[in-house]
């Protein structure tokens, strides 16, 4: 069922476009509703505006229920009613439909809690390669304070969002003795253009097969839209995930969050990185 989630943006994408195109038709001609159908046009144009703004200003996280596009799409129907046109109708339930999908069900990262994260516990050991194929355990990570930041891959304009925050605050968790690991599932050709595009000293990482997401119970399946399967990534991919860990490779902090469009920010990180330094040095 999950791996439906592979074929659903490409899907709503496709359907918000035809709705676009229904509506054009619609309104050149003169027997049908302008009304509706400059309606329909505006709901079909909602989803490709919020994909598109994702890529042309790149945010790391949204509302997580989205509720100006809610508004939006919910105020557009009331002329659709109005003025009755069933295939309007039926295109912009259609429309409004998957919306509600994408909101409640894509981003929805269903994750279940794992247990091998937990605040106070070392992480079990895993293994990774560095982009020239050079294994990496996690036994090599945990001997300073480091932040592990699992993401989906290139292709995600809210993962690269995030990591360009974090690669703004290197220089401050540089200057506190903090590594910072950048962990994808994605072909190593992918991560090496990341990291040659940051420039910063981190630790790109890729975690083959998904091994370490299985271990960490991270897997998100499906989570890659089938149109990036083209480029070599992966159908399941990780859920975003920070974990942080202390000199002694224990766990300090972990968001497991739920939405994949939901992320802490940077200011998180460093305040909780200082405030364990702090404790430290009192200690």
């Amino acid at each position: 069922m999950k791996h439906l989630k592979t074929l659903f943006i490409p899907l709503y994408i496709s359907l918000a476009f035809t709705g676009l195109l229904l509506a054009g038709w619609k309104i050149a001609d003169t027997s049908s509703s302008l009304f509706a159908a400059m309606a329909l046009a505006a709901i079909a144009a909602l989803p490709i505006g919020f994909f598109l703004s994702l890529y042309l200003t790149p945010r790391a996280r949204t509302d997580s229920q989205l509720k100006p596009l809610q508004t939006a799409s919910v105020l557009l129907t009331i002329p659709v009613a109005i003025y009755p046109d069933w295939t309007i109708a039926f295109a912009a339930a259609a429309i409004n439909i998957s919306g509600y999908l994408y909101i409640y069900w894509y981003s929805q990262l269903m994750r279940p809690r794992p247990d091998v994260i937990s605040v106070g516990e070392t992480l079990p050991w895993f293994e990774l390669t560095d982009a020239d194929g050079n294994k990496v355990t996690s036994l090599q990570l945990a001997n300073k304070p480091s932040l592990m930041i699992f993401y989906r891959g290139n292709w995600c304009p809210l993962c690269m969002a995030q990591i360009k925050e974090v690669a703004k605050a290197y220089q401050q968790l540089e200057s506190m003795g903090i590594r910072v690991a950048m962990i994808s599932s994605q072909p190593a050709n992918h991560t090496k253009v990341l990291s040659e595009k940051f420039k910063v000293d981190f630790d790109w990482l890729i975690d083959n097969n998904n091994q370490a997401a299985q271990t960490l119970g991270l897997v998100d399946e499906g989570g890659t839209p089938a149109v990036f399967l083209l480029q070599g990534h992966r159908a399941d991919t990780a859920m975003p995930t920070v974990v942080m860990t202390d000199a002694t490779g224990k766990v300090i902090f972990a968001d497991l969050t739920d939405n994949y469009r939901v992320r802490p920010e940077p200011e998180t990180f460093i305040a909780i990185f200082q405030q364990h330094l702090d404790a430290g040095k009192a200690a």
